[in-house]
């Protein structure tokens, strides 16, 4: 039997939430003092992914397609919101 594990697709968009979380919280350090409505509105989507990543992780029932769908389309607003926030353009390679 060949050993290659292979990641789910919530899996891949775990992985790059995880990137995204990380980027996210060093851009609401920089602009916390100049934009602190723009801070908190990254707070508030990754707690929201966070909240999603968990129940898919946990649940495991039924919902897990749906919580799946709505966990990518936070991701992208994430992804979108941080590249109006740094000046760079949305990455549209999901």
């Amino acid at each position: 039997m060949e050993k290659n594990p292979q990641l789910s697709v919530p899996g891949l968009l775990f992985k790059r939430f995880a990137s995204k979380k990380l980027e996210a919280k060093i851009l609401k350090d920089r602009i916390k003092n100049r934009n602190p409505q723009a801070s908190k509105e990254l707070d508030s989507l990754i707690n929201d992914l966070q909240r999603l990543k968990n129940s898919y992780s946990f649940g495991k029932n039924q919902d897990a397609g749906v919580t799946a769908d709505e966990f990518a389309s936070k991701l992208r607003t994430l992804e979108a919101r941080l590249g109006a926030l740094s000046g760079k353009s949305p990455d549209l390679s999901a």
